[in-house]
Protein backbone atom coordinates (compact mmCIF):
# COMPACT_ATOMS: atom_id res chain seq x y z
CA UNK A 1 0.00 0.00 0.00
CA UNK A 2 2.59 2.80 0.97
CA UNK A 3 4.51 2.38 -2.43
CA UNK A 4 0.99 3.14 -4.20
CA UNK A 5 0.36 5.95 -2.08
CA UNK A 6 4.49 7.11 -2.91
CA UNK A 7 3.57 6.82 -6.28
CA UNK A 8 0.81 8.59 -5.99
CA UNK A 9 2.40 11.49 -4.41
CA UNK A 10 4.98 12.06 -7.09
CA UNK A 11 2.03 12.07 -10.32
CA UNK A 12 0.76 14.80 -8.37
CA UNK A 13 4.15 16.36 -7.58
CA UNK A 14 4.59 16.10 -11.23
CA UNK A 15 1.73 17.72 -12.10
CA UNK A 16 2.48 20.80 -9.55
CA UNK A 17 5.68 21.02 -11.53
CA UNK A 18 4.33 21.79 -14.93
CA UNK A 19 1.56 23.99 -13.55
CA UNK A 20 4.31 26.35 -12.11
CA UNK A 21 6.79 25.64 -15.35
CA UNK A 22 2.98 27.16 -17.05
CA UNK A 23 3.40 30.56 -15.34
CA UNK A 24 -0.06 30.73 -13.62
CA UNK A 25 -1.35 33.74 -12.23
CA UNK A 26 -0.17 34.54 -8.72
CA UNK A 27 -3.10 33.66 -6.56
CA UNK A 28 -2.92 30.28 -8.91
CA UNK A 29 0.36 29.40 -7.19
CA UNK A 30 -0.29 30.24 -4.21
CA UNK A 31 -3.20 27.94 -4.25
CA UNK A 32 -1.22 25.36 -5.81
CA UNK A 33 1.48 26.48 -2.64
CA UNK A 34 -1.02 25.32 -0.11
CA UNK A 35 -1.99 21.98 -1.71
CA UNK A 36 1.06 20.50 -0.23
CA UNK A 37 0.70 17.92 2.58
CA UNK A 38 2.92 17.92 5.44
CA UNK A 39 5.52 15.12 3.88
CA UNK A 40 5.07 16.57 0.41
CA UNK A 41 2.50 14.73 -1.32
CA UNK A 42 -0.55 15.81 -2.66
CA UNK A 43 -4.08 14.13 -2.75
CA UNK A 44 -6.82 13.59 -5.37
CA UNK A 45 -8.29 16.20 -4.30
CA UNK A 46 -5.68 18.40 -4.95
CA UNK A 47 -4.94 17.11 -8.41
CA UNK A 48 -8.97 18.29 -9.13
CA UNK A 49 -8.34 22.03 -7.18
CA UNK A 50 -5.06 22.13 -9.79
CA UNK A 51 -6.82 21.18 -12.54
CA UNK A 52 -9.61 23.65 -11.75
CA UNK A 53 -7.63 26.65 -11.58
CA UNK A 54 -4.39 25.56 -13.81
CA UNK A 55 -3.59 27.89 -16.98
CA UNK A 56 -3.51 25.73 -20.55
CA UNK A 57 -0.41 25.26 -22.12
CA UNK A 58 -1.45 26.67 -25.22
CA UNK A 59 -3.94 28.29 -27.43
CA UNK A 60 -5.21 24.77 -29.09
CA UNK A 61 -6.51 22.32 -27.54
CA UNK A 62 -4.71 20.54 -24.64
CA UNK A 63 -4.59 17.21 -26.82
CA UNK A 64 -3.05 18.77 -30.10
CA UNK A 65 -0.56 20.42 -28.26
CA UNK A 66 0.29 17.41 -25.54
CA UNK A 67 1.05 15.51 -29.12
CA UNK A 68 3.36 18.36 -30.19
CA UNK A 69 5.28 18.52 -27.37
CA UNK A 70 5.44 14.53 -27.21
CA UNK A 71 6.37 14.39 -31.23
CA UNK A 72 3.68 12.25 -31.70
CA UNK A 73 1.52 11.57 -34.13
CA UNK A 74 -2.22 10.32 -32.77
CA UNK A 75 -4.27 9.48 -29.60
CA UNK A 76 -3.12 5.78 -29.93
CA UNK A 77 0.71 6.80 -29.67
CA UNK A 78 0.01 8.99 -26.94
CA UNK A 79 -2.02 5.91 -25.02
CA UNK A 80 0.80 3.89 -25.86
CA UNK A 81 3.17 6.02 -24.50
CA UNK A 82 1.04 6.66 -20.69
CA UNK A 83 1.24 2.76 -20.61
CA UNK A 84 4.77 2.05 -21.26
CA UNK A 85 6.11 5.25 -19.12
CA UNK A 86 3.12 6.16 -16.89
CA UNK A 87 3.11 9.60 -18.20
CA UNK A 88 2.63 11.78 -14.90
CA UNK A 89 4.35 15.02 -17.36
CA UNK A 90 1.58 13.80 -19.76
CA UNK A 91 -1.51 13.91 -17.13
CA UNK A 92 -0.12 17.05 -15.97
CA UNK A 93 -0.84 18.50 -18.84
CA UNK A 94 -3.77 17.12 -19.78
CA UNK A 95 -5.32 17.86 -16.24
CA UNK A 96 -4.25 21.67 -16.89
CA UNK A 97 -6.07 22.66 -19.40
CA UNK A 98 -9.45 20.69 -18.83
CA UNK A 99 -10.94 23.46 -17.25
CA UNK A 100 -10.54 25.84 -20.57
CA UNK A 101 -11.73 22.91 -22.82
CA UNK A 102 -14.89 22.89 -24.71
CA UNK A 103 -17.51 20.50 -23.77
CA UNK A 104 -16.37 18.16 -26.73
CA UNK A 105 -12.78 18.75 -25.72
CA UNK A 106 -13.18 17.38 -22.07
CA UNK A 107 -15.07 14.59 -23.08
CA UNK A 108 -12.07 14.02 -25.57
CA UNK A 109 -9.67 13.99 -22.71
CA UNK A 110 -11.72 11.62 -20.11
CA UNK A 111 -12.06 8.94 -23.28
CA UNK A 112 -8.21 9.41 -23.63
CA UNK A 113 -7.67 8.89 -19.90
CA UNK A 114 -10.21 5.59 -19.81
CA UNK A 115 -8.72 4.05 -22.64
CA UNK A 116 -4.86 4.47 -20.81
CA UNK A 117 -6.21 2.80 -18.26
CA UNK A 118 -3.52 2.89 -15.67
CA UNK A 119 -2.68 4.06 -12.35
CA UNK A 120 -1.62 8.25 -13.11
CA UNK A 121 -4.53 8.34 -16.11
CA UNK A 122 -6.50 6.94 -13.31
CA UNK A 123 -5.79 8.89 -10.74
CA UNK A 124 -6.77 12.11 -13.38
CA UNK A 125 -10.01 10.61 -14.20
CA UNK A 126 -10.63 10.91 -10.36
CA UNK A 127 -9.44 14.53 -9.61
CA UNK A 128 -11.74 15.49 -12.34
CA UNK A 129 -15.03 14.07 -10.89
CA UNK A 130 -13.75 15.99 -7.83
CA UNK A 131 -14.29 19.22 -9.98
CA UNK A 132 -16.96 18.96 -12.41
CA UNK A 133 -20.55 18.96 -11.46
CA UNK A 134 -22.13 19.57 -14.85
CA UNK A 135 -23.27 16.83 -17.12
CA UNK A 136 -19.79 15.59 -18.23
CA UNK A 137 -19.42 14.49 -14.61
CA UNK A 138 -21.90 11.67 -16.37
CA UNK A 139 -18.95 11.00 -18.77
CA UNK A 140 -16.22 10.73 -16.26
CA UNK A 141 -18.34 8.45 -14.09
CA UNK A 142 -18.51 5.78 -17.19
CA UNK A 143 -14.91 6.80 -17.82
CA UNK A 144 -14.10 5.40 -14.02
CA UNK A 145 -16.41 2.38 -14.53
CA UNK A 146 -14.85 1.83 -18.26
CA UNK A 147 -11.13 1.90 -17.22
CA UNK A 148 -11.53 -1.08 -14.63
CA UNK A 149 -13.00 -3.46 -18.08
CA UNK A 150 -9.81 -2.25 -20.10
CA UNK A 151 -7.65 -5.14 -19.02
CA UNK A 152 -5.29 -4.42 -21.10
CA UNK A 153 -2.40 -5.47 -19.07
CA UNK A 154 -2.56 -8.04 -16.27
CA UNK A 155 0.22 -6.02 -13.87
CA UNK A 156 -1.66 -3.20 -13.46
CA UNK A 157 -4.60 -5.03 -11.87
CA UNK A 158 -3.67 -4.16 -8.58
CA UNK A 159 -2.42 -0.87 -9.10
CA UNK A 160 -6.32 -0.08 -10.12
CA UNK A 161 -7.65 -1.53 -7.51
CA UNK A 162 -5.79 0.22 -4.98
CA UNK A 163 -6.61 3.67 -6.78
CA UNK A 164 -9.98 2.80 -6.83
CA UNK A 165 -10.26 1.59 -3.48
CA UNK A 166 -8.40 4.39 -1.62
CA UNK A 167 -10.82 6.93 -3.22
CA UNK A 168 -13.58 5.39 -1.17
CA UNK A 169 -11.78 7.06 1.68
CA UNK A 170 -11.87 10.37 0.19
CA UNK A 171 -14.36 13.17 -0.14
CA UNK A 172 -15.19 15.39 -3.05
CA UNK A 173 -17.33 12.61 -4.69
CA UNK A 174 -20.62 12.79 -5.89
CA UNK A 175 -22.96 9.91 -4.84
CA UNK A 176 -23.29 8.77 -8.36
CA UNK A 177 -19.28 8.89 -8.68
CA UNK A 178 -18.99 6.74 -5.48
CA UNK A 179 -21.05 4.51 -7.11
CA UNK A 180 -19.11 4.01 -10.42
CA UNK A 181 -16.02 3.93 -8.05
CA UNK A 182 -17.71 0.56 -6.11
CA UNK A 183 -18.90 -0.90 -9.60
CA UNK A 184 -15.13 -0.16 -11.19
CA UNK A 185 -13.58 -2.22 -7.95
CA UNK A 186 -15.73 -5.08 -8.52
CA UNK A 187 -14.86 -5.55 -11.86
CA UNK A 188 -11.50 -4.91 -10.98
CA UNK A 189 -12.26 -7.80 -9.17
CA UNK A 190 -8.63 -7.98 -6.84
CA UNK A 191 -8.87 -9.45 -3.63
CA UNK A 192 -7.34 -6.38 -2.13
CA UNK A 193 -9.25 -4.20 -3.01
CA UNK A 194 -12.81 -6.10 -2.50
CA UNK A 195 -11.79 -6.61 0.96
CA UNK A 196 -11.26 -2.71 1.50
CA UNK A 197 -14.48 -1.80 -0.14
CA UNK A 198 -16.19 -4.13 1.95
CA UNK A 199 -14.62 -3.39 5.48
CA UNK A 200 -15.24 -0.01 4.89
CA UNK A 201 -19.02 -0.74 5.81
CA UNK A 202 -17.00 -1.23 9.53
CA UNK A 203 -15.12 2.64 8.62
CA UNK A 204 -16.79 5.61 10.12
CA UNK A 205 -14.72 7.20 7.99
CA UNK A 206 -16.04 6.00 5.05
CA UNK A 207 -18.43 7.96 2.65
CA UNK A 208 -21.86 8.22 3.78
CA UNK A 209 -24.02 11.26 2.23
CA UNK A 210 -27.43 11.69 3.91
CA UNK A 211 -28.67 10.93 0.18
CA UNK A 212 -27.02 7.84 -0.36
CA UNK A 213 -26.42 4.47 1.45
CA UNK A 214 -22.53 2.89 1.21
CA UNK A 215 -23.83 -0.04 2.92
CA UNK A 216 -26.67 -0.87 0.13
CA UNK A 217 -24.39 0.06 -2.66
CA UNK A 218 -21.53 -1.89 -1.84
CA UNK A 219 -23.87 -5.05 -1.06
CA UNK A 220 -25.37 -4.62 -4.88
CA UNK A 221 -22.01 -3.96 -6.50
CA UNK A 222 -21.45 -6.88 -5.67
CA UNK A 223 -23.89 -8.64 -7.08
CA UNK A 224 -22.08 -8.47 -10.60
CA UNK A 225 -18.72 -9.80 -9.37
CA UNK A 226 -17.15 -12.52 -11.75
CA UNK A 227 -13.82 -12.82 -10.81
CA UNK A 228 -12.75 -15.31 -8.63
CA UNK A 229 -9.71 -14.36 -7.35
CA UNK A 230 -11.17 -12.96 -4.06
CA UNK A 231 -13.20 -16.30 -3.25
CA UNK A 232 -10.58 -17.40 -0.37
CA UNK A 233 -10.73 -13.70 0.72
CA UNK A 234 -14.87 -13.42 1.10
CA UNK A 235 -15.23 -17.22 2.49
CA UNK A 236 -12.69 -15.26 5.25
CA UNK A 237 -14.72 -12.16 5.72
CA UNK A 238 -18.38 -15.00 6.08
CA UNK A 239 -16.42 -16.73 8.96
CA UNK A 240 -15.23 -13.53 10.49
CA UNK A 241 -18.75 -11.73 10.59
CA UNK A 242 -21.31 -14.70 10.43
CA UNK A 243 -22.40 -13.57 14.00
CA UNK A 244 -20.87 -9.98 14.18
CA UNK A 245 -21.29 -8.12 11.20
CA UNK A 246 -24.59 -8.84 9.27
CA UNK A 247 -23.43 -6.53 6.38
CA UNK A 248 -19.95 -7.58 5.82
CA UNK A 249 -21.74 -11.16 5.74
CA UNK A 250 -24.58 -10.34 3.53
CA UNK A 251 -21.69 -8.12 0.94
CA UNK A 252 -19.31 -11.37 1.44
CA UNK A 253 -21.58 -13.85 0.52
CA UNK A 254 -23.72 -11.97 -2.00
CA UNK A 255 -20.22 -11.66 -3.76
CA UNK A 256 -19.27 -15.61 -3.63
CA UNK A 257 -22.75 -16.35 -5.37
CA UNK A 258 -22.56 -13.91 -7.99
CA UNK A 259 -18.95 -15.31 -8.97
CA UNK A 260 -18.02 -17.32 -12.24
CA UNK A 261 -16.98 -20.87 -12.28
CA UNK A 262 -17.75 -22.84 -9.21
CA UNK A 263 -15.03 -21.04 -7.28
CA UNK A 264 -17.39 -19.00 -5.15
CA UNK A 265 -19.99 -21.90 -4.51
CA UNK A 266 -17.13 -24.03 -3.68
CA UNK A 267 -16.34 -21.49 -1.08
CA UNK A 268 -19.98 -21.01 0.63
CA UNK A 269 -20.14 -24.42 0.54
CA UNK A 270 -17.27 -25.31 2.54
CA UNK A 271 -18.64 -22.34 4.91
CA UNK A 272 -21.82 -23.70 5.13
CA UNK A 273 -20.96 -26.93 6.35
CA UNK A 274 -20.11 -25.56 9.82
CA UNK A 275 -22.69 -22.46 10.15
CA UNK A 276 -25.87 -22.60 11.92
CA UNK A 277 -29.35 -22.91 11.40
CA UNK A 278 -29.79 -18.95 12.09
CA UNK A 279 -28.09 -18.41 8.79
CA UNK A 280 -29.86 -20.76 6.69
CA UNK A 281 -31.83 -18.50 5.07
CA UNK A 282 -29.37 -16.76 3.51
CA UNK A 283 -27.53 -20.06 2.46
CA UNK A 284 -30.02 -20.65 1.27
CA UNK A 285 -30.97 -17.61 -1.02
CA UNK A 286 -27.23 -17.75 -2.10
CA UNK A 287 -27.24 -21.26 -3.81
CA UNK A 288 -30.77 -20.69 -4.98
CA UNK A 289 -28.81 -17.58 -7.30
CA UNK A 290 -26.41 -20.12 -7.95
CA UNK A 291 -28.61 -22.87 -9.45
CA UNK A 292 -30.41 -20.16 -11.16
CA UNK A 293 -27.52 -18.45 -13.06
CA UNK A 294 -24.32 -20.52 -13.16
CA UNK A 295 -24.62 -24.09 -15.23
CA UNK A 296 -21.11 -25.22 -13.93
CA UNK A 297 -21.36 -24.40 -10.07
CA UNK A 298 -24.76 -25.87 -10.39
CA UNK A 299 -22.79 -29.08 -11.57
CA UNK A 300 -20.23 -28.74 -8.96
CA UNK A 301 -23.17 -28.66 -6.30
CA UNK A 302 -24.73 -31.58 -7.82
CA UNK A 303 -21.63 -33.66 -7.38
CA UNK A 304 -20.31 -31.71 -4.20
CA UNK A 305 -23.34 -32.16 -1.88
CA UNK A 306 -23.94 -35.44 -1.48
CA UNK A 307 -20.68 -35.72 0.41
CA UNK A 308 -20.46 -32.51 2.21
CA UNK A 309 -20.96 -33.40 6.17
CA UNK A 310 -23.30 -30.13 7.93
CA UNK A 311 -23.23 -29.33 11.33
CA UNK A 312 -26.76 -28.41 10.90
CA UNK A 313 -28.66 -31.51 9.94
CA UNK A 314 -31.58 -28.50 8.69
CA UNK A 315 -29.45 -26.65 6.49
CA UNK A 316 -28.48 -29.97 5.04
CA UNK A 317 -32.18 -31.24 4.41
CA UNK A 318 -32.77 -27.70 2.71
CA UNK A 319 -30.12 -27.51 0.58
CA UNK A 320 -30.54 -31.02 -0.85
CA UNK A 321 -34.04 -30.48 -1.32
CA UNK A 322 -32.63 -27.45 -3.37
CA UNK A 323 -30.75 -29.17 -5.74
CA UNK A 324 -32.77 -31.84 -6.66
CA UNK A 325 -35.51 -29.63 -7.36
Amino acid sequence: MLKHILLFGAVATSIAAYIIHSEPHPTEQVMATNQTSADGALEVSDFAMLAEGATPPSKTNVITSTLENEQLNSTAELISKLRTTGGQDIVAQLLSGFSQESEQGKRKIIHLLTEAATYETTSGLLSLAQIESTIIIQDINAGIEQTAKVHWDATYTEKLSTVFAEALNQQGFQPETVISIQNAVVSVGSSSGIELMINNINNPDSLHYAEYDYTDNVISAMQNLQSPESAPTLKRLLQHNANSNPDIFVAAGTGLAAMKGHQGSKALLDWSSSSTEETADQVEIWMRKIIRQNESARAFLVKALPNQKFDSPQLADRLSMLINR
